[in-house]
């Protein structure tokens, strides 16, 4: 029996959320508000939901202002 690691392939989506920890880190220096299911969130726990996602995903709602400046950023949960 042989069995296959991937062990590049974790590399690469470990690169791919840290970008995300990354980018939420500089909103939230921005002082835009970060949900995650319609809750006030922070970048560490949406990276970590993201990640942990098995079945569906997060798709990202961005809610302006009045005079179009990004305000909030919302992570929903959904199923495929």
């Amino acid at each position: 029996m042989r069995v296959d690691i991937e062990f590049f392939s974790y590399q690469e989506k470990w690169k791919k959320y840290e970008g995300l920890l990354k980018e939420l880190l500089a909103y939230q220096t921005k002082h835009i508000s970060l949900m995650l299911n319609g809750r006030q969130s922070t970048p560490y726990e949406i990276t970590y939901a993201c990640m942990a996602a098995e079945e569906g995903g997060y798709m990202r709602d961005y809610v302006g202002d009045d005079d179009g400046r990004l305000i909030q950023i919302s992570f929903d949960k959904i199923r495929e």
